[in-house]
């Protein structure tokens, strides 16, 4: 008979920390289902991910096992998200292993609303989780780390990520408090020897990676200058709106389509933006195949920005002598 009960959290919530639909593409893969874009909104399933490197390798390098250390006691295993938009402040799902599941450590800026561990049958354990934000966090980010006891003579510990046992739900909740759907696409991973069901590549494309380091600056003449580094396609797509930020990259006023590299830094400008008015800016980054779109990208906090228009006019020092003398006095 398993048992349900509160889990022993071993940090709470410390300094919060601020952050500041596509057209139709060939189908995607949401877990073994084969969906269109439009119908399921592939591209702004948050994802979830056990990942033991740094921010700057998510999502092309997510580092899902490691080997266990000499005399390690209690597992480590670090949950990240992406794939966040304009930032998550919710985020509700389980955590599964081979062994046992002793706590969860939120990062900074995140505090457990709910932890509960049960048995999920046989060997397996069990712990449900729904973490809140202070404020909308943006991604990649640590949302904190599952805390595992290994069995005594055990050399693998794996993990994997699932729906709260308790709501049947795994999702995210935008700055907007709009649902997300949250999905695993490695399925966990593992601490020790390597396991077959955790740790595993996609089973289907996913995104490119996002654009990053978008800045928006107001430019003579109320011209709005667009900087950014390149995503993983071949094409840069940027939109504008006045209400909101563009939710995919056929959503809005078209600034610029430029054949892009990855990596590459790049810089537009937009010229048909009204005049004081706050314009919102998001940067895509799609692989185009004989005209068509095939992929669209990851959205992060990175690829938005924001711009005042303001009339300004370029001026240089003069004497009220040079002055007159232009008008002839």
């Amino acid at each position: 008979m398993s048992g349900r009960g509160p889990v022993y959290i071993l940090a709470v919530l410390s300094l919060c920390a601020p952050c500041a639909m596509p057209m139709q593409a060939h189908a995607q893969c949401y877990g073994p289902m084969y969906l269109e874009q439009g119908f399921f909104e592939y591209d702004f399933i948050v994802r979830l991910a056990v990942h033991f490197g740094d921010e700057q390798e998510i999502p092309g390098g997510v580092i899902c096992g490691r080997h266990r250390y000499p005399e390690e006691e209690t597992v480590e295993a670090p949950i990240w998200f992406y794939n966040a938009h304009q930032g998550i402040v919710e985020l509700e799902f389980a955590v599964e292993s081979n062994d046992s599941l002793v706590g969860f450590t939120p990062n900074t800026g995140w505090e457990v609303l709910q932890a509960s561990v049960s048995a999920a049958g046989g060997s397996i354990h069990h712990l449900d989780l729904k973490l809140q934000a202070c404020a909308p966090l943006c991604g990649p980010g640590l949302a904190g780390w599952a805390l595992v006891k290994p069995a005594p003579g055990s050399d693998l510990t794996w993990i994997n990520l699932l729906p709260n046992g308790d709501t049947g739900r795994m999702r995210a909740v935008d700055g907007d408090y709009l649902p997300r759907y949250l999905f695993s696409p490695h399925h966990g991973g593992y601490i020790g020897e390597g396991w077959l069901y955790t740790c595993q590549e996609p089973i289907c494309d996913e995104p490119n990676e996002a654009v990053s380091r978008l800045i928006a600056e107001a430019d003579y003449g109320h011209w709005v200058k667009l900087a950014w580094i390149a995503g993983g396609g071949n094409t840069t797509v940027v939109r504008a709106r006045l209400d909101r930020f563009p939710a995919g990259y056929a959503d809005g006023r078209l600034v610029a389509e430029i054949p892009s590299a990855p990596g590459q830094h790049q810089i537009c400008y937009d010229t048909g933006a009204p005049l004081n008015t706050l314009v919102y800016y998001a940067a895509f980054s799609l692989t185009r195949e004989g005209g068509a779109v095939t992929l669209d990208s990851f959205i992060e906090c990175a690829a938005v920005d924001t711009a005042m228009t303001t009339s300004v006019i370029a001026t240089e020092p003069a004497s009220w002598g040079a002055i007159k003398t232009l008008q002839g006095r």
